[in-house]
């Protein structure tokens, strides 16, 4: 059955008055935002204002807001996988309803039948006839996209795992003068001989992944199921207005009857920015920008979300919400035209 729902920074109230995110038989409303003041930033994921030096969330260790989108980025980037490390990382496709990793250091290539994979759920409606993929691994620490296979996906499909897809920090760093990122994305000094890397994620946290319109993204919940990717319908940063995102709510209703999912993929046939929250924290989030094939996605398609992923992908919060007038500010207006309708009416009583 179909459900007729409030389009995105839309919302429905019951006959009772109160909120209601299900099927609404009345007309939606334009969501009510505050006037931010000064010092505060509209929240890209929530729309409220926010304290503009206030920011922690960001999956490093140093954060830094950024003020024109209202997201919590990290101040340096991951040192995850470079160059090298992408150019050896296994290419995963979709081609005729069957999953192909391919290796580029062995030349090896697996096939695997999608109907043949238990809990293999969502869509995958690519428009061309060889779809590429990206994989998201559900982690207990949040989402984590990587280059490559996911551990889980790459064993159902025998997908050779190759020992460049994570490197180290000391091999690959990206530097800064005699510096590097360590994996929480924190300078370590070269020259100190106690400054050493963190242990190792699988992938980018909270990851900012650039793909071309047509391509589909992987979620992996073999480790983690309670981590799926939340549609944040009502986010700022969201471009696509007719997104249809019921495969998302979907997929929260079929791991609430406690049905196997180990697998989620979704196909972004439209360009436009989409954002995603982990469903057990939704202040960690996934921005999945989708490019024309006019465009061309930035060197590096999964990256850490900083400033500057952000600006390079063209992630832009939109201006066009109903922001509710200040009642101060009303109040001072209306205050000052009625001392002056009085001032007015006294003097034109005098001149009389």
């Amino acid at each position: 059955w179909g459900q007729c729902l409030c389009k995105p920074l839309y919302e429905y109230y019951n006959t009772f008055g109160e909120l209601y995110a299900g099927d609404s038989l009345f007309e939606c409303q334009p969501m009510s935002f505050d006037a931010c003041t000064t010092g505060q930033v509209r929240d890209g994921i929530t729309g409220k204002c926010v304290d503009s030096e206030s920011c922690t969330s960001c999956a490093c260790d140093e954060c830094e807001m950024d003020k024109e989108n209202g997201i919590c980025a990290c101040k340096y980037p991951q040192a995850i996988c470079d160059e090298t490390c992408q150019a050896n990382a296994e290419q995963i496709t979709i081609n005729d309803n069957k999953i192909v990793c391919y290796d580029p250091v062995s030349g090896q290539t697996s096939t695997t039948d999608l109907t043949s994979i238990s809990g293999w759920s969502g869509t995958l409606d690519c428009t061309s006839s060889e779809c590429s993929t990206v994989s998201i691994s559900s982690t207990a620490t949040g989402n984590e996209a990587q280059y490559g296979a996911t551990s889980g996906l790459g064993s159902v499909i025998q997908c050779p795992q190759s020992a460049s897809t994570n490197v180290s920090a000391a091999a690959y760093g990206s530097f800064r003068g005699i510096e590097l990122m360590d994996y929480s994305g924190r300078p370590v000094n070269l020259l100190s001989t106690t400054s050493a890397p963190t242990a190792a994620p699988s992938g980018y946290q909270s990851a900012t992944i650039c793909i071309q319109a047509g391509q589909a993204v992987i979620w992996d919940l073999t480790e983690n199921r309670d981590d799926y990717p939340v549609y944040m319908v009502n986010s700022v940063l969201n471009s696509n207005a007719n997104f249809d995102y019921s495969s998302f709510s979907n997929l929260a209703s079929t791991l609430a009857s406690n049905q196997t999912v180990n697998f989620f993929s979704f196909t972004f046939n439209t360009a436009g920015t989409y954002v995603f929250g982990d469903a057990s924290d939704t202040a960690r989030i996934t921005l999945v920008t989708v490019m024309e094939s006019t465009q061309i996605c930035p060197a590096d398609t999964i990256s850490t979300t900083t400033l500057v992923s952000v600006s390079q992908n063209g992630v832009q919060a939109t201006s066009n919400i109903y922001v509710s007038p200040d009642l101060m500010v009303v109040g001072a207006v209306v205050a000052v035209f009625v001392v002056m309708m009085v001032v007015i009416g006294g003097d034109t009583h005098v001149k009389n």
